[in-house]
């Protein structure tokens, strides 16, 4: 089975290892399946580059209720990710 991160998990990972990461992209965001209550539902994937020159993908799950009206799944995405970066700075 695959896990997924919660974005208060991948919230709390920032915050702990913010000095050891040198930056973080979404590489890709995926449509998983449809729900009559919740919309869209999308698997994303973040890749955080570390200083080491490591890097860990962790994946996270959210729907198209989240999503503004002219928004893609990967804006959405990107825009959580700088809001949690934005937090710790």
């Amino acid at each position: 089975m695959v896990s997924y991160y919660s974005q208060a998990s991948i919230q709390k990972f920032i915050i702990k290892y913010y000095d050891m990461i040198d930056g973080a992209k979404v590489t890709s965001v995926k449509e998983y399946g449809f729900n009559s209550m919740e919309g869209y539902t999308y698997i994303g994937v973040i890749k955080f580059m570390l200083k080491n020159g490591r890097y860990k993908l962790v994946r996270t799950e959210f729907n198209s209720t989240y999503l503004d009206d002219e928004d893609t799944p990967e804006d959405y995405l990107e825009r959580v990710l700088e809001g949690m970066f934005n937090v710790v700075e």
